[in-house]
């Protein structure tokens, strides 16, 4: 259900966040790192707003 969206979000942030380093060390460029340290940091922030909202028990359209 519900939670699982929130869960998902939640994961994929953190895995963008993490991927900088991996980035960094393959050689891609700093600019691209820093691009999806900033993707993860925003799907992150999302995630966790839909999960607040998720157990506050509004509904999702709400969310502005």
């Amino acid at each position: 259900g519900s939670f699982m969206k929130e869960g998902a979000m939640l994961m994929a942030g953190f895995d963008m966040i993490s991927a900088f380093k991996d980035l960094k060390d393959i050689g891609v460029g700093e600019s691209i790192g820093v691009f999806t340290s900033i993707v993860g940091f925003m799907i992150l922030m999302g995630g966790i707003v839909f999960f607040a909202k998720m157990l506050a028990g509004e509904p999702l359209e709400r969310v502005t």
